[in-house]
């Protein structure tokens, strides 16, 4: 067993109290994995500190080098990020489009506050009879018929926290802009989800779930295989929806707009309708539409069906017909503090749902496209 003694620097001779100071050296140089069990001596000298300091630096550095996971050698004479370039810009999230804005006008009339919005409708009832003279005349009388919509508020919040404020200054950023544009994008994008799927607990509708629209099954198979095989089949699948409301109402009722998915569009747009033409299938049929000029694809329409069918939404996009009752939109309340450190700012979207006054000019047809 190798015995222990502390020195003096000075005198040369064993220190009076060395036992109690290699203890306590000991138990300091274990901890930090610095103790030497072959040493002979432990000087209480610069020399000796200096040299025992070297020691574990050399291993704290050695141990550095082991977790390197970049493509630096140990030689290379600096940090892993010391050489690298980082861009100031921040990229920001790639989101879908929301197409609620673009497919559906906006009608703001509601006042805020008001907890359901209703539609009325004079409906005349009444007879005409040729006179000969001592008939009763027939009188005319109107009636009130009444469509009541509800509806509801969507709410976030963002928080700012002061030592992340103090964090932010120092980084150069503005975290709170960024959870402010955040928050506003995800009241659009619920309000999309509502325009067109609607809100059952709220009953505040949307495109797919309108109680009142007219809504038929496809029997022609939409796929780019399908429509090249039989592209006089997909045109006069295509004429026999747009048809529908005219043909089912006496003329009364009339669509202007086709939405469809992305892959249904592609479909029609890109299949050549036959070897004589550059000309797609899309394009001829639009050539004989006289009220609908464009095949919308938007990604709303894909898989809405009742077993996964794509969705074909022919409508009349005038405000009397269809439209989106956007009462409030996106509104930062006043910031409220939550403790000496923190803030809440909410935000509230108030919406009212789909309205189709005029719903008769409307079909959503279901079609397979895969």
């Amino acid at each position: 067993m190798v015995m222990h003694q502390v020195i003096d620097a000075v005198s040369g001779q064993p220190y009076a109290h060395g036992a109690a100071v290699l203890a306590t050296f000991s138990q300091a140089a274990q901890a930090e994995g610095r103790f030497d069990s072959q040493t002979q001596e432990i000087r209480l000298d610069a020399a000796g500190f200096n040299r025992f300091r070297v020691r574990q630096d050399s291993r704290t550095v050695a141990a550095m080098a082991s977790q390197r996971a970049d493509a630096l050698t140990g030689s290379a004479g600096g940090f892993p990020r010391d050489f690298e370039h980082i861009y100031n810009e921040v990229l920001s999230e790639e989101r879908r489009p929301l197409n609620w804005q673009k497919l559906f006008r906006m009608d703001s009339r509601v006042p805020l506050g008001a907890r359901t919005h209703t539609v009325r409708r004079r409906l005349g009832t009444g007879d005409v009879a040729v006179y000969r003279g001592g008939v009763e005349i027939p009188v005319v009388r109107g009636a009130l018929v009444e469509e009541q919509f509800r509806v509801l508020h969507l709410v976030t919040s963002v928080q700012t926290d002061w030592f992340e404020m103090l964090t932010d200054s120092f980084a150069g950023r503005n975290s709170f802009a960024d959870d402010t544009r955040d928050a506003v994008r995800f009241l659009e994008e619920r309000a999309n989800v509502i325009a067109f799927g609607g809100d059952a607990p709220s009953k505040v509708f949307g495109v797919f779930d309108y109680p009142h629209l007219a809504k038929t099954v496809s029997a022609f198979v939409m796929t780019p295989a399908n429509i090249a095989a039989d592209p006089a089949g997909a045109r006069a699948e295509l004429n026999r929806l747009a048809n529908y409301a005219k043909e089912n109402s006496g003329g009364t009722f009339q669509p202007n707009r086709m939405a469809t998915s992305i892959r249904v569009r592609n479909a029609l747009m890109q299949t050549q309708n036959s070897a004589a033409s550059d000309a797609s299938i899309g394009a001829v049929w639009l050539a004989g539409q006289p009220d609908i000029n464009t095949i919308e694809g938007v990604h709303e329409m894909r898989g809405v069906g009742p077993t996964g069918e794509d969705g074909i939404f022919l409508y009349d996009d005038q405000p009397q017909s269809t439209s989106f009752s956007l009462i409030q939109p996106p509104t930062a309340l006043p910031a409220h503090a939550i403790n000496a450190l923190q803030n809440q700012t909410v935000y509230v979207m108030t919406l009212g749902g789909m309205i189709m006054r005029n719903v008769g000019n409307n079909l959503l047809a279901f079609v397979v496209a895969v």
